[in-house]
């Protein structure tokens, strides 16, 4: 008989826990999701910022949003008519990865210390629109279950509202996944029966309000409800703590979707020579690499098949 997944706890810390050492972090907690509150004790300009003082700030600002029904079409709309239908419960956009280098929060908002470490950062493959973005999200929208592009390690932190995330460790994701269709499961949209392995995945699962940021590593699939209007900065990471990890997730992308925009394989490559951090980076970033030359020497219907 097959055994139900299992429901956990994301674990709870709050940053003086640890004091942004990143070499701590990624020691003890990084494997998991995981809440820190208090971590953006070190951006007090962002963190004073209440609900009015973010729409006049974002006053006139054109904000790549999604169709909430669907979240497959994208357009630029107007701060004001996002916030206009915060205030009204209208559920038409969902801004979910709109590079804060495009608004004046820029030049306000740096990541947590222990966040800092990121290739994307300044890097030769024009990779800083990835390093922070802006969420903005009426009550009621919903982000389905779906991976991070490029092995990206993901944070959010909310200035205000409250958000659950369920999250899934990449070994279930073929539970969560349909082979056939190469699509999640939708949970409002998709009849459970279509995916007879779904009750069978073991998930993390917790909520964030104001001041607090979820991190989760690379390669979780997640999903995301917001259970009250809510506004915050997310962003993505990739660096050597979890490179080997980053690169098995790319590649099951890779299997699925193609390569992407840019070359992940060269990037990864550059960066572990121009920004090493860990005292293992190079036999980490070779145990990546070598991952991806033993995926190449597959057969074309191996890697194309799914687990990549």
């Amino acid at each position: 008989m097959p055994h139900p997944g299992q429901a956990h706890a994301v674990q709870v810390l709050h940053a003086n826990d640890f004091n942004n050492n990143i070499d701590w972090f990624y020691a003890r907690h990084a494997h998991l999701p995981v809440i820190i509150r208090g971590a953006l004790a070190d951006n007090p300009q962002i963190a004073g910022l209440d609900r009015a003082a973010i729409e006049t700030t974002l006053h006139g600002c054109d904000l790549w949003a999604y169709d909430c029904a669907t979240l497959t079409h994208g357009e630029y709309v107007k701060a004001e008519t996002l916030f206009a239908d915060i205030a009204a419960h209208r559920a038409r956009y969902n801004v979910v990865d709109h590079s804060i280098l495009e608004t004046p929060l820029a030049t306000d908002f740096s990541p947590p210390a222990f966040l800092r470490h990121n290739w994307f950062v300044g890097s030769p493959h024009d990779t800083n629109r990835f390093v922070a973005s802006v969420n903005c999200s009426v009550k009621d929208s919903y982000s389905p279950i779906h991976v991070d592009p490029y092995g990206m390690q993901g944070w959010m932190c909310l200035l205000f509202g409250r958000k659950r995330w369920r999250l899934y460790a990449p070994e279930q994701i073929p539970l969560v996944y349909d082979m056939t269709s190469r699509r999640f499961f939708h949970r409002r949209l998709d009849d459970p029966l279509q995916f007879p392995l779904l009750d069978m995945a073991d998930y993390w699962e917790g909520e964030i309000e104001a001041g607090d940021l979820l991190y989760f590593p690379a390669g979780w699939a997640h999903e995301v409800v917001t259970f009250e209007a809510s506004f915050g900065v997310g962003g993505a990471i990739v660096n050597d703590f979890q490179i080997v990890e980053s690169m098995r997730s790319w590649l099951w992308e890779y299997s699925q979707s193609g390569p992407g925009e840019f070359d992940f394989v060269d990037f990864v490559a550059t960066m572990a020579e121009l920004r090493p951090r860990t005292p293992d980076c190079a036999a980490r970033t070779a145990a990546a690499l070598k991952l991806h030359a033993e995926w190449q020497a597959l057969p074309a219907a191996s890697r194309y098949g799914g687990a990549g």
